[in-house]
């Protein structure tokens, strides 16, 4: 059996309703939308691959698009399934023991098949490399790979972000770094809410439904961690990032024309195991 997150509440015949209203409109999102978009997923790639067979290069791109626009849609739509799945205390997860490297070495693969053109690095201190932890890999690997994405569509093309692993006498903590654009200080206190994307400018010019961090943050709460985010603007803002972040690891230096955020994740985990 799974663990889920769920609310507590005075009334459990109206949670009970509630919950059940929820799991009604989250089925519909997962069986009504995203199922015809797995089936035009796989027409695609199948006639993607028929194209090719046959010389047919123009049909085969064709084709390359629709399976990759509805994957995207597939996409979003996971992540508002398990967004409203977080406020209605819903989402499940169902822990076991991996080597957490492991676990962030298919996130790093993973990104960078999504953004080949960006430099993402990973870094791990000595003792976090045989770390093993009871935690939902689906869900550490979701968690992880929003931070990263996040930090990807929010940096110039071809840029450097760094995963850094590193321990603590408590916890277990995994930071992203990039040099994208920053984060304004009065934004800081809201990046992590649902559906937040920055000022109706600057969100027009960026994809995404601004879920990651939010969806990140409720996944880091339910192993009662923390994320926490340190960002500096372009020039303008005088408030440089700190020379040693909270996980004591330096980052580079930033001169006056940097900018950059650092989001940090600390899971107490304090189980250690040698991997095999």
């Amino acid at each position: 059996m799974g663990q889920q997150i769920s609310p507590a509440s005075a009334n459990p015949k109206a949670t009970a309703a509630r919950h059940y209203a929820d799991e009604s409109v989250i089925s519909i999102l997962n069986h009504e939308l995203k199922n015809p978009l797995t089936v035009i997923s796989s027409y695609s790639q199948l006639l993607e691959r028929r194209s090719r067979g046959v010389g047919d290069a123009r049909s085969a791109k064709s084709a390359r698009v629709i399976a990759k626009n509805a994957d995207t849609l597939a996409a979003m739509i996971s992540s508002i399934t398990d967004a409203m799945k977080i406020d209605a205390g819903l989402l499940r997860f169902h822990d076991t023991a991996v080597v957490l490297l492991d676990e962030v070495k298919i996130v790093l693969a993973n990104c960078r098949a999504l953004f080949p053109s960006y430099q993402i690095e990973l870094e791990c201190e000595e003792r976090s490399k045989n770390y093993t932890v009871s935690i939902d890999p689906a869900r550490f690997r979701q968690m992880l790979q929003a931070v990263v994405v996040n930090a990807a569509v929010y940096s110039p093309e071809s840029s450097k972000i760094v995963i850094r692993m590193s321990h603590t006498s408590e916890a277990q903590v995994i930071s992203v770094h990039d040099w994208g654009v920053g984060i304004p200080e009065s934004a800081l206190h809201f990046v992590t809410r649902a559906y937040y994307r920055g000022d109706e400018t600057h969100a027009l010019q960026q994809p995404g439904l601004g879920l990651g961090l939010f969806i990140a943050q409720s996944i880091c709460a339910k192993y009662s961690g923390s994320l926490t985010i340190e960002s500096k603007v372009a020039s303008s803002d005088k408030s440089p990032l700190p020379k040693t972040s909270s996980i004591g690891i330096q980052p580079r230096a930033l001169s006056d024309s940097d900018s950059g955020t650092t989001v940090t994740l600390s899971l107490p985990f304090c189980t250690e195991t040698a991997a095999d």
